[in-house]
C-alpha cells in the first residue's frame, strides 16, 4: 500500500498515511484523512485493508443501460484509486491542490439569481 492521495469512487479525495495493525487480531487496517475540509470532528479515519468494505476491495457499480431501466451490473472499481504522492511533490496534484479544487467547488449559501432589467 502506497502513501499518498486516493480518490473514493464517489468522489472524496484521502490522503493515506500508511498500514497499522488492529491491536486485538493484527489485522491490517489503513490509516488515512479525509481532505475535505467542510467534515465535522475527526477527518482521521481507519479501514480495513481487505474484506467487504476493504480500501483495496472493489465496489460493483449499479449502472443503467437503457433509459430509466436500472440493470444491475458486475462493473468493478476500485473503492480508493491512487492518484498521486503529495509528499514529495513528484506528482501533479498535491494534498493543498485537492483541498483548494473542493473548497472552490463548494457552493455558495447565496442563491444565483438574474438580476431584472
Amino acid at each position: 500500500m502506497e502513501a499518498g492521495i486516493y480518490k473514493h469512487y464517489k468522489g472524496g479525495y484521502y490522503q493515506v498515511l500508511g498500514v497499522a495493525a488492529h491491536s486485538e487480531t493484527g489485522e491490517e487496517m489503513i490509516v488515512y484523512i479525509s481532505l475535505d475540509p467542510s467534515l465535522p470532528g475527526s477527518r482521521m479515519r481507519v479501514r480495513p485493508r481487505t474484506g467487504v468494505a476493504g480500501f483495496e476491495t472493489p465496489v460493483s457499480i449499479r449502472t443503467k443501460l437503457l433509459d430509466n431501466i436500472p440493470v444491475e451490473r458486475m462493473d468493478l472499481k476500485p473503492r480508493f484509486q491512487y492518484i498521486g504522492d503529495s509528499l514529495d511533490g513528484a506528482k501533479e496534484e498535491t494534498a493543498e491542490d485537492i483541498v483548494s479544487k473542493m473548497a472552490a467547488a463548494v457552493p455558495s449559501n447565496t442563491p444565483n439569481r438574474k438580476q431584472k432589467r
